[in-house]
């Protein structure tokens, strides 16, 4: 009998591999003001982690999991996180300025890096959602891959200014020590430098995807117009 597990179709694009999923959820006293927690990801690599945070269980609002809530008041923001991963965690830095208890909801999800190429024994699997037709239109991965050197220039060609996703190795703090966590990046021009072009993470053009990033690096260039 033919293992259903393994199925495979044949596409245009290739597909994203979603190797991880959880929903939790941590409390952040106010009083001590921040929680330093992890997850074992069990994976046999470091995940490119996606995902929304909130603190409502219903999600509204909703924020990506690299996006803080500013306080434009404040010295600080409000609410603050910084997520990422490494070959055997998923690190958590939740910060609560606020003065009372607040908790954060998390849904993670998580592809495998775009160079990897085993099977995973223990994957998460959800075979109550599969679909070989669907209604819904999804983005199509029109090129993914490790970025090999911390400034490159990727050639799309496509014509127009693409979606993408760019996760990057960078150094968070936690517990007081410093992790190399891969995150996504949060896409952003430099202001110290005084030079327009001159960008913290990455930036798209018609033809180019250009990158500032701390390796190992990877990202996704999608066919959907940003």
């Amino acid at each position: 009998m033919a293992d259903l597990r393994k199925f495979r179709f044949i596409s245009d694009y290739p597909m994203p591999y979603i190797v991880f999923k959880q929903s939790t959820q941590f409390v952040v006293s106010g009083s001590t003001g921040y929680l330093d927690t992890s997850i074992n990801h069990g994976l046999p690599f470091t995940p490119l982690l996606i995902g929304q945070w909130s603190t409502n269980a219903n999600f509204s609002p909703a924020y990506d999991i690299n996006i803080e809530v500013p306080n434009f008041n404040a010295a600080m923001p409000d609410i603050a996180l910084t997520i990422g991963a490494d070959g055997t965690r998923i690190y958590l830095s939740m910060t609560n300025n606020t003065g009372s208890n607040v908790t954060f909801y998390f849904r993670l999800l998580a592809f495998a890096p775009p160079d990897y190429t085993g099977d995973i024994a223990n994957i998460y699997e959800d075979s109550t959602n599969f679909k070989f037709s669907s209604d819904f239109n999804y983005q199509k991965i029109v090129m993914a891959d490790r970025i090999t050197t911390s400034n490159s220039t990727i050639i799309h060609s496509l014509g127009y200014i693409p979606q993408a996703r760019i996760w990057d190795t960078t150094l968070m703090i936690y517990n007081n020590n410093l992790v190399d966590a891969l995150m996504p990046t949060r896409c952003q021009k430099n202001v110290n430098t005084g030079s327009g072009d001159e960008y913290i993470g990455a930036r798209l053009t018609t033809t180019q995807l250009i990158t500032n990033v701390s390796l190992p690096a990877y990202y996704h260039l999608y066919g959907d117009e940003a």
